[in-house]
């Protein structure tokens, strides 16, 4: 964007930026009494197409949890929102994904018989934003705000680490932005996402060092084999209860297996497969993946 596209911009998005502000700030005053119960703030880390929107449908569903879609709420916990704004904005992204289906790419995450966009008593809410919040993690003073986030939230910071075989990760990062974004597949392509991947590694497990009882790792592998036991770690993690038929509704929508897109992508060769696996082993949470 040139200077003068630039300064235009700043003007057509000056007048809607305080107006979104304010809104927020009196919608969100009117809800106070509903965030009065929360005591868990709830968000993602990881990596990209690693089954976060899945997850985090799935919690949207509890009638005491919201979790909105890709909101990207640490940018509001850096701008140093308020508390009702920041949980307005994030009630008022799980209606509207409730509304069209809480659908994300090629797949359809609406539970059956739960209450995805809204709630009964609000115990949790937060974000799913998994890769995108490990790459701020890694841009930021992680600690600074993390003390964010707890000071504005006035809630115990709950955060899900969804893992998944980092072949396919890798493969499906890969793939996907070839299909949406139209572009070639090349070894620079390759060579791009893997780095990245390594970056998110690296900053997960640093978050995992400073704040071990915050983090819960959910590797994807064993919620797609076994999604009720899966589930109710989850939840005693979360502190909060839950009933089985919200578990078997929650279930019924899981998928049968996992995408081995390792197999799709062209340029594991040995050699890459060999170097890979060198870079992903000393971190003891990728240790029981490999390419076979």
């Amino acid at each position: 964007m040139n200077r003068d596209k630039a300064k235009k911009f700043k003007v057509i998005a000056g007048p809607f930026w305080f107006y979104y502000y304010v809104m927020s700030y009196l919608k969100g005053l009117k809800l106070k009494e509903d965030f009065s119960h929360i005591n868990n703030y709830i968000f993602f880390i990881g990596y990209p197409r690693s089954g976060h929107s899945l997850i985090g449908s799935l919690l949207d569903a509890h009638s005491d949890i919201v979790i909105s879609n890709e909101m990207n709420s640490l940018y509001f916990f850096k701008k140093k929102y308020f508390r009702h704004q920041i949980f307005y904005f994030i009630l008022r992204n799980s209606k509207r994904h409730a509304a069209i289906g809480r659908s994300n790419s090629d797949y359809s995450y609406v539970v059956p018989n739960q209450w995805q966009g809204k709630y009964r008593k609000l115990i949790g809410i937060g974000d799913k934003k998994g890769g995108k919040s490990s790459s701020i993690f890694g841009d930021e003073n992680h600690m600074k705000l993390l003390h964010n986030i707890e000071k504005i939230s006035q809630a115990k910071l709950k955060i899900i680490h969804v893992i998944r075989n980092p072949y396919d990760n890798v493969s499906t990062m890969i793939l996907r932005q070839v299909k949406k974004n139209g572009k070639e597949l090349t070894e620079d392509l390759f060579n791009k996402r893997v780095h990245k991947y390594l970056e998110l590694i690296e900053t997960n497990t640093k978050l995992k060092a400073h704040i071990p009882n915050n983090i819960c790792d959910v590797h994807l592998e064993d919620f797609i084999a076994n999604p009720k036991k899966e589930l109710i770690r989850i939840f005693q993690f979360l502190e909060i209860d839950v009933s089985q038929e919200y578990i078997k509704d929650c279930s019924s929508i899981v998928w049968d297996k996992t995408n081995q897109s390792r197999f799709d992508l062209p340029y594991w060769t040995t050699e890459r497969i060999q170097n890979f696996s060198n870079s992903i082993k000393p971190y003891a949470f990728l240790n029981r993946y490999n390419y076979e």
